[in-house]
């Protein structure tokens, strides 16, 4: 036979620690019942909303991804103007993904291939602004100071080149774009960071033999022209 449940007490409670716990606790909940779902109701819309926002993060670079390749699909194929306009759709539909960042590199080359330089400075410039650091920032960086060289603009083109070299990842290309740096800044006429950056590529040790022997051309200009000075 069963017998009755026995009623626990507020003494018995008060002299077992655990049971003291519990009662508090539950008393504590009754009090603030109203409060306390109304904090866990907050913290379960945001967990919600942090899920919906991640899922259509992840869709949106999904799709901005297969919009990319699609477009190098075009350029790669020579269908330049498709190209363009599938970038151009990327970068107005998805312009913070990563995918959309990179079709505003692909852009500029584009455009500059079309001689629409002035579209090609703008978006490689968007570019450099969004990109946090990748490999097509350095090439972006080469395009721009290409450029500011052929238009006989050399400070531009050195600084560019300069910033492309402190960029790169590679020894050689990070040679090299100081190098080219050297050069813009010795036809700018600018002999003082020409002598500068000069000084730092002969006290690397073994560089390749083409970097070695285009520093030993440019000190040789440099020699002649600050003998003309």
């Amino acid at each position: 036979m069963l017998r009755p449940k026995k009623k626990i007490t507020k003494k018995e409670i008060r002299h077992d620690p655990l049971l003291e716990t519990i009662y508090n606790t539950q008393k504590l909940y009754k009090t603030h019942q109203k409060k306390i779902w109304m904090g866990t109701g907050f913290i379960i819309t945001v967990i919600i909303i942090a899920f919906i926002v991640s899922n259509r993060k992840s869709s949106s670079e999904s799709v901005a991804a297969n919009m990319l390749a699609k477009g190098h699909i075009f350029q790669q194929n020579g269908y330049t103007l498709d190209a363009v306009q599938q970038y151009e759709d990327l970068v107005d539909e998805y312009p913070n993904t990563n995918s959309g960042i990179n079709a505003l590199f692909y852009l500029g080359q584009l455009y500059f291939s079309i001689d629409s330089s002035d579209k090609g400075i703008n978006s490689l410039k968007e570019m450099l602004e969004k990109d946090k650091g990748t490999v097509l920032k350095v090439a972006a960086l080469e395009i721009l100071a290409n450029f500011e060289e052929e238009q006989g603009n050399y400070e531009s083109a050195a600084k560019l080149f300069l910033d492309a070299s402190m960029m790169g990842k590679f020894t050689y290309s990070k040679l090299l774009n100081k190098v080219r740096a050297v050069q813009a800044f010795i036809d700018s006429g600018n002999i003082v960071d020409a002598n500068q950056l000069l000084f730092e590529l002969k006290l690397i040790k073994d560089p390749p033999i083409n970097i070695r022997d285009q520093i030993g051309e440019l000190e040789g200009r440099l020699v002649v022209q600050s003998q003309s000075l």
